[in-house]
């Protein structure tokens, strides 16, 4: 999988990923479950084309207190 994962302030995380759809299906179940140190409310989920080709999976920050 490739893509992008940006998490903001409010506590959202938005995510875009490519590659094989069972993959990606695994990647969104792993998402809905979450980690030990989160909590998921909710998932709004959108398929489509992409509008842009990633060649590797990158965590894009909003500032440097995002880091910490």
């Amino acid at each position: 999988l490739v893509g992008i994962v940006e998490n903001f302030p409010d506590g959202t995380v938005h995510v875009i990923a490519q590659g094989d759809e069972v993959e990606l299906e695994h990647y969104l179940s792993l998402l809905k479950r979450g980690s030990i140190f989160s909590r998921v409310d909710a998932i709004d989920e959108n398929w489509t084309n992409a509008e842009q080709a990633y060649n590797d999976f990158q965590i894009k920050y909003r500032d440097l207190s995002d880091r910490l």
